[in-house]
């Protein structure tokens, strides 16, 4: 939830073209359950205060992205992306279903945490930077959550959210 939700506010927010999002996963520290969510089951979910940012890389740089993830034993990732991790290293990489392309240009959502090169990450900070938001995080992450209501996902009231079916 919280890469894909990071992926969509990326995109919406930044007005860019963005072709998949990562986190650390260390930066998540609970889950959403089905059922009624309140503002602070947010704030504990994502409490530090990382901002979004948008990365531009070519796939070549991307590819040792990848690898700094896989030598972690894995990260968390949105739905465009998909890896397998071998010797570790990201092996059988796609992107939108595609095979990783190391002279194209790839912009890449995440947290400015990873951009930092923190958890190990550090051949993110290789990566040119062209979209940093403004909130931090977890009130981006509150602002997506209500606007799911708008799109029947979820009803919201007051200081709390419920998840529809």
């Amino acid at each position: 939830f919280v890469t894909d939700a990071i992926y969509d506010i990326a995109a919406g927010k930044s007005g860019l073209e963005i072709d998949l999002a990562v986190t650390n996963a260390g930066g998540i520290r609970s889950s959403l359950k089905k059922g009624v969510v309140s503002y602070g089951n947010i704030m504990m979910m994502v409490p530090f205060p990382n901002n979004i940012v948008v990365l531009e890389m070519d796939g070549a740089l991307l590819q040792k992205c990848l690898d700094d993830i896989a030598s972690t034993g894995g990260q968390c990732q949105s739905r465009q992306l998909a890896f397998d991790i071998v010797d570790k290293k990201a092996a059988n990489v796609t992107i939108n279903g595609k095979v990783i392309d190391p002279k194209k240009m790839y912009r890449v959502a995440t947290i400015s945490f990873v951009y930092e090169g923190k958890d190990n990450l550090v051949s993110f900070t290789n990566a040119k930077l062209v979209y940093k938001s403004e909130n931090v995080m977890k009130y981006d992450i509150l602002d997506y959550v209500k606007s799911l209501d708008e799109c029947g996902k979820m009803l919201v009231t007051d200081t709390h959210f419920r998840f529809s079916k």
